[in-house]
């Protein structure tokens, strides 16, 4: 099942789900895919709260993605857990000008309210 991807008018959503090998290539191939399709304009949500640690193929897929829609306006999005924060900020990749990280979905629905309606608290 790896990834489950749904678009929406701002965003491409990918939920992340880790049982064997096979999801992580899955993964590393769809966001080679989103990177070459700089078209679609539209962010990029990874929802990777569903996987207890993320491996360095992964973390090396993320890097590309992000390398490579940086200058397109694009933003990546990225939904953890603590487990997968704390990795992601001891590798810095989270420094990255293009990536934001939320700690959960709540904190990620909560910032889409406040830049669609901002009078909203």
């Amino acid at each position: 099942m790896g990834i489950e991807k749904h678009e929406t008018p701002l965003f491409i959503f990918l939920s992340y789900t880790r049982s064997d090998f096979k999801d992580s290539e899955e993964l590393k191939r769809e966001l080679g895919n989103q990177a070459s399709s700089l078209i679609a304009n539209k962010d990029i949500v990874l929802d990777l709260t569903h996987i207890s640690n993320i491996v360095s193929g992964e973390i090396g897929a993320l890097v590309r993605l992000l390398r490579q829609i940086q200058g397109s306006g694009r933003q990546v999005r990225l939904v953890v857990n603590a487990t997968v924060r704390k990795t992601l900020e001891s590798t810095n990749i989270v420094s990255l000008p293009n990536l934001t990280v939320y700690a959960d979905k709540n904190e990620f629905l909560d910032q889409v309210h406040k830049a669609i309606d901002p009078q909203k608290k």
